[in-house]
């Protein structure tokens, strides 16, 4: 029910096309790896955070984003 209704309502989001729906998991996976990569970096010259800079860079692509199945399990995944 939850998914079906999920897959409905960002197959009517026609009028966004930079929406996107992704399992809550595989997206944590996603933030997770941007992170890791920007981590030597920790903070850029301008101060801003690494996660700032990760949620910078998903709204480059997304400005709607239709998570499904989320489920937090990982202390990480609840920090972020």
């Amino acid at each position: 029910g939850k998914t079906m209704l999920m897959d409905m309502f960002c197959a009517h989001a026609e009028r966004e096309p930079l929406r996107r729906r992704v399992h809550f998991h595989s997206f944590m996976q996603e933030v997770h790896a941007r992170m890791t990569r920007l981590a030597p970096q920790a903070v850029s010259q301008s101060g801003v955070s690494v996660l700032d800079q990760v949620a910078e860079g998903i709204l480059e692509q997304t400005r709607l984003l239709c998570l499904d199945e989320v489920e937090v399990t990982d202390v990480a995944d609840a920090l972020v």
